[in-house]
């Protein structure tokens, strides 16, 4: 599986003082008309992204990744490696699928993306 997209959303989030760590790169912002409140509501998104998360509170902080290609999700796996640039993630899961994603962002977010792959990609 090959993913590749220009991301115009991109995200860090913690929770519980950083036990919890959400990264997104998204293609765009979701569909407002997606009902959120949903269980299956991320099942139903059709905006291309990718979805990088870890939490330390009930095992080890390991990242694993979710990614939608706009018509199907998928996800799960962990990373095997990545290229991270100021502009560019390339990213590599244990089952061989890949992504290419071009992004902009603002350095702090970058920053904090930075130091939550290097932690949590084993």
């Amino acid at each position: 599986m090959h993913l590749a997209f220009y991301a115009k959303v991109v995200t860090y989030t913690e929770a519980i003082d950083g036990e919890i760590v959400s990264v997104s790169f998204q293609e765009e912002e979701d569909d407002p008309d997606l009902d959120d409140t949903s269980v299956d509501a991320l099942y139903e998104n059709t905006v291309k992204g990718i979805w990088i998360s870890a939490a330390s509170e009930f095992s080890d902080f390991v990242a694993d990744v979710e990614w939608c290609d706009g018509n199907n999700y998928d996800g799960k796996y962990n990373v095997r490696d990545y290229i991270l640039s100021s502009n560019r993630l390339e990213l590599t899961l244990i089952d061989g699928s890949q992504f290419d994603i071009d992004f902009s962002t603002d350095n702090k977010t970058l920053k904090d993306i930075e130091a939550f792959l290097s932690v949590a990609v084993k």
